[in-house]
């Protein structure tokens, strides 16, 4: 988690999140640490594709609260003030289904433009609405152990961080194997990896 801080680093790990998540679709145990160029090679990938879909809405909420700075905040209305409040959050929330089921599909597929397939990843992410509100209920106790593990056990806040992030991925891993759509063979032959 210490080396994600860098430009080095983060690529390494997101690729050994990857691999967590291949091994939750196959329902094998935790993958080792080997060959790092094809982790920093499927790293980029994968953040490549996680900045396509974040990049945008970060710029317009970045452009919409330049607008709204310009404004007077005097005439916001508070019915504006309150849908924006509710609506944001739920808005996002949508948005993270939609994108990690595009990363799913991207890290079983082994194929980057599994991620601009809009009809599939949005059907994907309808078929598993439920899945993904059971991630979510699984992941808000890990993230209070995993924020209080340097106090609880004496873990530190990076291992208990990574615990969190390799708890998610491999649950995520789960939600594709619950889908009967993507093919069950998650290692495809090298002459068919797109990445």
């Amino acid at each position: 988690m210490l080396a994600s801080l860098t430009v080095v680093g983060l690529p390494v790990l997101l690729g050994y999140y990857v691999r967590v998540v291949r091994a939750g679709f196959t329902e094998s145990s935790l993958p080792a640490w080997d060959h790092g160029g094809e982790m920093y090679r499927e790293g980029l990938g994968i953040a490549a594709v996680w900045l396509a879909h974040w990049g945008p809405v970060g710029l317009a909420i970045w452009a919409a609260s330049r607008a709204a700075a310009l404004q007077d905040a005097v005439r916001t209305s508070e019915l504006t003030a309150f849908l924006l409040v509710v609506t944001g959050p739920l808005a996002a929330l949508a948005w993270s289904f939609y994108v990690n089921s595009a990363l799913l599909r991207v890290v079983v597929l082994r194929d980057l433009r599994a991620a601009m397939d809009v009809g599939e990843v949005a059907d994907f992410t309808r078929r598993n609405l439920s899945n993904f509100g059971r991630l979510l209920v699984l992941l808000l106790p890990a993230n209070g152990i995993a924020q209080a593990s340097c106090c609880l056990a004496g873990i530190g806040l990076f291992p208990g961080s990574f615990w969190l992030a390799c708890t998610f991925n491999y649950a995520l891993g789960q939600i594709g194997r619950c889908d009967t759509s993507l093919p069950r063979e998650a290692s495809p032959p090298p002459e068919t990896i797109a990445f």
